[in-house]
This record gives structure tokens, C-alpha cells and sequence, in this order.
């Protein structure tokens, strides 16, 4: 069985005038991270490999994840094909996964993630929203192979609302 967590980067600042890739999270996103990392430390820290989009609030997503999670860092890699916004550009980057690995967590940016979520699931998912996540699970051995999956998912307004109770 695979299982895949595709992880939507934290809030970005669009305050500043720099390129699309350069864009720092928020404060506010940063707190969501942290929030969303500490209220499903269980289903992240589990993962074989964590692959991030270059841009900087996709690293600085993952980073912050792996830290709360006490994930090594060995198992997270920058993954320059990440930076996608294409659907088909991001099945492909799953489609060739290495099969040693059954739990990855990938982080990046939408729509992709949304509409690969959405087509892979055997039913309808929400938008993934900034710092929410879908998990797929694949009963298939190879990742080219994946094809229906059954999912679960999280978002940011639940991790904070769950820590303030």
C-alpha cells in the first residue's frame, strides 16, 4: 500500500516585490503550520521521504513541519518539479516515486495539489487550502500504478481550534 500527503505551503506575504518563488510565509502562516504539525504529529512523522517545492514558502513549510514532527532532515529533499501549478506535471512527479517508499509527503501549491487530490480520490475533496493537507491511500505496490484512492483530510482551522480547547 502507498499513501501519499499532499501538504499545501502556509500563507504566503504578498507584501513584498519579489519573484513568485521568493514569496516568505506570513507570520499568521507560520503559527498555522506549527499548528497544523503539532495536531497531526502522527500522520507526518510516519512518512519515508518529504519532497518540497523550492519556493520559499513551500521550504519553509516543510521545514517547519519536519522540526515540530522531529522528522530528519535526511528525509527531506527539495524537489525543483514541485514548483508546479500544472496537474499533470505533479501526477507525473508522483508516477515516479521510487517504490522503496511507501509514505511520502509532498509539498506545494495549488491548484495542482487541489486537482490531483480530487482526481484521485474515490470521492469529492475540498480545495486544500493553505497549511491543509490530503492523505491518499493506494492499494498498489508500484506508484505508477495509482489510480483510486480513499482519502482523509485536515485543514489549519481545525489544528488551531483543536489547540485553543
Amino acid at each position: 500500500m502507498k499513501k501519499l500527503t499532499l501538504l499545501r505551503h502556509a500563507k504566503s506575504a504578498w507584501t513584498y516585490d519579489v519573484p513568485d518563488r521568493e514569496r516568505p510565509l506570513q507570520e499568521k502562516g507560520i503559527h498555522a503550520i506549527h499548528a497544523v504539525a503539532a495536531h497531526w504529529k502522527s500522520l507526518f512523522s510516519a512518512t519515508d521521504l518529504l519532497l518540497t517545492s523550492p519556493a520559499n514558502r513551500a521550504l519553509h513549510t516543510a521545514s517547519i513541519l519536519a522540526k515540530v514532527c522531529a522528522l530528519n532532515f535526511k528525509k527531506v529533499t527539495i524537489h525543483p518539479p514541485l514548483y508546479t501549478f500544472s496537474a499533470q506535471e505533479l501526477l507525473r512527479v508522483i508516477r515516479h516515486l521510487e517504490n522503496a517508499y511507501e509514505k511520502v509527503i509532498l509539498v506545494g501549491h495549488n491548484p495542482a495539489f487541489s486537482v490531483v487530490a480530487d482526481q484521485l480520490a474515490h470521492e469529492r475533496v475540498p480545495e486544500i487550502k493553505t497549511a491543509g493537507w490530503v492523505e491518499l491511500s493506494f492499494a498498489v505496490e508500484h506508484w505508477q500504478n495509482i489510480d483510486q484512492a480513499t482519502a482523509r483530510w485536515g485543514n489549519k482551522k481545525e489544528a488551531i481550534n483543536h489547540n485553543k480547547a
